[in-house]
Parts: structure tokens; sequence; C-alpha cells
């Protein structure tokens, strides 16, 4: 759990400030939160393309909700 902390802080500065000035309110911080977890290529969705190289996929990409980024 402290290794997916320190790179959640490290990839959202929502969470990487002392204070949550910016996150104040909950539906903000957590669109916010949502959005980067969307837009952001997870290692384990990867597929194999056409040319028998791995395509980095999103989370959105993978459940079909979207077909670009």
């Amino acid at each position: 759990m402290g290794r997916h902390n320190g790179t959640d802080r490290n990839r959202c500065s929502r969470k990487a400030r002392k204070t949550y000035a910016f996150s104040k309110d909950w539906n903000t911080h957590r669109a916010a939160t949502a959005s980067r977890y969307f837009r952001w290529p997870v290692r384990t969705l990867r597929a194999k393309g056409a040319d028998r190289r791995w395509r980095e996929r999103t989370p959105a990409l993978a459940a079909g909700l979207t077909d670009h980024v």
C-alpha cells in the first residue's frame, strides 16, 4: 500500500501537497483523480498489435469507452 500511495502522490499533485487547498471540494477531487486514472496507460492492460508490438492502453480504451486518447 505504501508503494501505491507514493506513486499516487508522485503523479497526482493534488495529493502531494501538505494541505488540500485545491481539493477541498470532494467532487472536484474525485473528478480530477478519476480523470487521471482513465488517461494514464496501464501496463497490465496493454495488448499485442498487428505488427507484433505491444500497444499501451488506458483503462477507458480497455473498457471500450473510447477509441483514442
